[in-house]
């Protein structure tokens, strides 16, 4: 049976993705063990701070750039290089900024220089054409770049990584990574004959900044959101406390992939039933959430059940005081994905201002959390607030989607959630059971429960299998 074009897209994008990842994931493990807690910290520190100095020098531009390509704009070639000179000069902007921030705030020269090394990342990631061949639907380009990038990364740090000291020598990976990534796209862009034109681009630069810089909102404030626990750590509690921390959401990063995996196969769904058939909306969003619910819950179980294997045996034994944390960053996982479903339907609706007030409002919830809870709990305090920003902005999307859809909160949401907290919450205190007991303990109570709460049947896996088609 052929594959049609969105669904191959789809495993292109999402192959791509666990392969890079996973290239990412092995190099992290790695990492951890040879550096130790502390330097594993400064490196995630140092690119926490990179991803807000990305956020600054993209500014939208490469979602709106993605959307007038995929339109079939007339003017491809000019559009194309405005967008690359626009993002350059923020990039150079960018880049003094955060070298001024560094040597004004950075009290050790050695953190400092990795910081910096890392900012020079900028300048690659400003030229990257990813945005450009998603527009054209080539995923298996973009996707064949990041793992080249990505394995580039993982052989640097390899070879030359070999102990504590050697530091500096990840950040110079991560930017011999980008290189490659940028390369790779720049050669494949020229290869298949397309062009860049730069006539007009600081004439139209403050015109495609203000056109571009609303759609990038959302992103910034998530990331905002995910960077700020372990750059609040770093600053307050030290290098280890982001390390350990930093494992523990490494781990749940992994299973966000899920996540990408919704947007691409539900999404068109949604946004196409909003437009064509809005009666049938409450219908599909229904399935779709029930489909969402039974895999975050399973997937959070599994993790919980298995959560000092999994760090001892990636990061090493040392990193088993991250066990807490992970366990309560399964909120986390749940909630986002859950958050998804709910984010994308009022997406699809038109709610765009509903969707940026509810998550700038958990933003403010993590900031305003985050001083007591870590001052409280160290490492899981700073899990707590991230966990309620993510539940503040569940809360405020589920009533405005109410207004439009009846939605069944208490038995779509709250229901599933805390039936399963309640199962796990005495569980926990008998996950020493060994292998034998936690997989009793999954297949015999956990998986059944989450089965039954979460009301997924037949119908919702008969629809998983067409959307798949």
């Amino acid at each position: 049976m052929a594959l049609n074009r969105h669904f191959r897209n789809m495993l292109y994008l999402f192959s791509g993705d666990i392969a890079a990842r996973s290239l990412g994931f092995l190099a992290t493990a790695y990492l951890a063990r040879v550096l130790g807690k502390a330097n594993f910290g400064v490196i995630h520190i140092a690119l926490a701070l990179l991803t807000y100095a990305m956020l600054l020098s993209n500014c939208g531009l490469t979602l709106w750039g993605t959307r007038r390509i995929a339109a079939g704009s007339d003017d491809a070639a000019n559009l194309t290089g405005q967008v690359l000179f626009i993002r350059l000069m923020l990039a150079f902007l960018t880049f003094l900024l955060v070298l001024c921030g560094i040597a004004f705030f950075s009290a050790e020269p050695e953190i400092a220089q990795v910081m910096l090394v890392y900012q020079i990342y900028l300048f690659p990631a400003a030229l990257l054409l990813d945005w450009y061949f998603q527009g054209r639907q080539q995923m298996a380009a973009v996707a064949g770049a990041r793992f080249a990038g990505m394995l580039t990364y993982l052989l640097f740090v390899i070879f030359f990584v070999q102990h504590a000291g050697d530091v500096l020598n990840t950040a110079w990976g991560w930017v011999a990574g980008g290189m490659v990534n940028t390369l790779s796209l720049a050669w494949l862009f020229r290869r298949q004959g397309y062009l860049i034109r730069l006539r007009g681009a600081a004439r139209h630069a403050f015109q495609r900044l203000r056109a571009a810089f609303p759609l990038g909102i959302a992103g910034l404030i998530s990331q905002v959101a995910i960077q700020f626990p372990v750059l609040y750590l770093g600053w307050f509690a030290g290098p280890e406390s982001a390390g350990i921390f930093s494992a523990a959401f490494r781990l749940t990063a992994m299973l966000l992939i899920f996540d990408r995996v919704f947007y691409t196969v539900f999404f068109p769904a949604i946004s196409q039933c909003a437009r064509q058939t809005p009666e049938r909306l409450e219908v599909v969003f229904g399935r779709i959430l029930k489909i969402v619910i039974f895999t975050a819950l399973s997937l959070s179980l599994l993790a919980i059940c298995f959560a000092p294997e999994l760090l001892e045996i990636i990061f090493g034994a040392e990193y088993l005081a991250a066990v807490p944390a992970f366990r309560m960053l399964t909120g986390y996982f749940a909630l986002t994905i859950i958050n998804s479903v709910i984010g994308y339907t009022l997406l699809g609706m038109g709610q765009d201002r509903t969707f940026t007030r509810a998550f700038l409002t958990g933003l403010a919830v993590l900031l305003l959390s985050i001083y007591p809870l870590t001052a409280q709990f160290g490492s899981s305090g700073a899990v707590s607030a991230l966990n309620l920003y993510q539940l503040a902005a569940l809360i405020l999307m589920a009533r405005a989607l109410r207004q439009q859809l009846p939605l069944r909160i208490f038995r779509h949401i709250v229901l599933p959630l805390s039936a399963t907290f309640l199962i796990l919450s005495p569980a926990i205190y008998f996950l020493n059971w060994g292998l034998l007991g936690k997989l009793l303990f999954i297949c015999v109570g956990g998986i059944p429960a989450i089965t039954g709460l979460s009301g997924i049947g037949r119908e919702e896996i008969d629809y998983l299998k067409r959307a798949l088609k």
